[in-house]
C-alpha cells in the first residue's frame, strides 16, 4: 500500500535561500509514516494494551534538489517487503511540482517494551500495511558508519525541554539538527550537501547536555553525538 499526500509547507521550512531544508524533508517522511501507520490501524499512541513500539534505528536520503518556497510539494511513503524477521524497511519519494527531488528510506526494528527485546516481525505486520516490491534505492542495506578514531573538533550543546519527545527522549530528527550546530562555523558557511545518513545507537534521555564531534573525511562529514558519560548516541554523515 502506497500512502500519498500533498504537503503545504510552512516559512519555518524552508532555509534563507527559499529551500526545503532538510530538517524538514525529515518531518515531512516522519509525519506521513505516522500517518500511513495510522491508517494501517497501527498508531503509535496505542490503547489496546499493545506492549511492543515501533524504533527508528537508521536513515538514509538522497536529494537531487529541495523544492522552493513557491514549488507544489506531495510526498509517497510505503513499507518494503520484509526481508529480514526482526527489520522493517520504510520508503519514502518527495516530489517538486510531479518530478521526484528526493529519496529517503528508514529501518525500523519492533521492540516489546517488557523485555526490551526485538520481535519478530510476522503475517500482522504483512496484512495491515501491504508491503511493496519496490525500492527507493537498488541497495537498501545499510552500511556501517564508521566511528572515527579521532575527532578534529567538537562542541558540547545544551539540551532543551522542547528537545524531547512524547516518549521523553530526544525526538530523532534533533540529532540532525545538533550534527549540523556541531560542524565548525568556518564549514558550515559554505557547506552544500545532498545525502544524510544517520544511524541511531540509545536514547537521550536524562541528561543535560550532549557532546558533538566533528571529522572530515573525504567529501564526507562524520559527526558522532555523545551524551555526557561519554556514551555513544548517534552517528551521522553528510556530504
Amino acid at each position: 500500500m502506497i500512502f500519498k499526500e500533498t504537503y503545504n509547507p510552512e516559512i519555518e521550512d524552508f532555509t534563507k535561500e527559499g529551500k526545503l531544508s532538510l530538517s524538514a524533508v525529515l518531518k515531512i517522511f516522519e509525519n506521513m509514516g505516522n500517518r500511513h501507520s495510522d491508517l494501517a490501524g497501527d498508531s503509535r499512541f496505542k490503547y489496546d494494551g499493545t506492549e511492543t513500539a515501533w524504533v527508528l534505528t537508521e536513515w538514509q536520503i538522497q536529494a537531487e534538489s529541495f523544492p522552493l518556497y513557491t514549488d507544489k510539494i506531495r510526498a509517497e511513503t510505503w513499507a518494503e517487503e520484509v526481508k529480514s524477521p526482526l527489520v522493517a524497511i520504510r520508503d519514502f519519494m518527495l516530489y517538486k511540482n510531479d518530478s521526484v527531488c528526493i529519496r529517503g528510506n528508514s529501518k525500523w526494528v519492533l521492540l516489546d517494551l517488557k523485555t526490551q527485546r526485538l520481535c519478530r516481525i510476522g503475517q500482522e505486520f504483512i496484512d495491515k500495511y501491504q508491503p511493496e516490491p519496490q525500492t527507493v534505492f537498488a541497495d537498501s542495506n545499510f552500511s556501517k558508519i564508521k566511528e572515527p578514531e579521532n575527532y578534529s573538533f567538537e562542541k558540547r550543546i545544551q539540551i532543551r525541554r522542547s528537545d524531547f519527545d512524547f516518549n521523553n527522549h530526544i525526538h530523532n530528527i534533533t540529532y540532525l539538527d545538533y550534527a549540523l550546530e556541531t560542524i565548525p562555523e568556518e564549514v558550515y558557511k559554505f557547506l552544500e550537501f545532498k545525502n544524510l545518513r544517520i544511524s541511531y545507537k540509545t536514547a537521550i534521555k536524562d541528561d543535560k547536555e550532549v557532546i558533538g564531534r566533528y571529522y572530515e573525511e573525504a567529501e564526507k562529514k562524520v559527526l558522532g553525538i555523545y551524551d555526557d558519560a561519554n556514551q555513544l548516541k548517534a552517528m551521522v554523515q553528510i556530504w
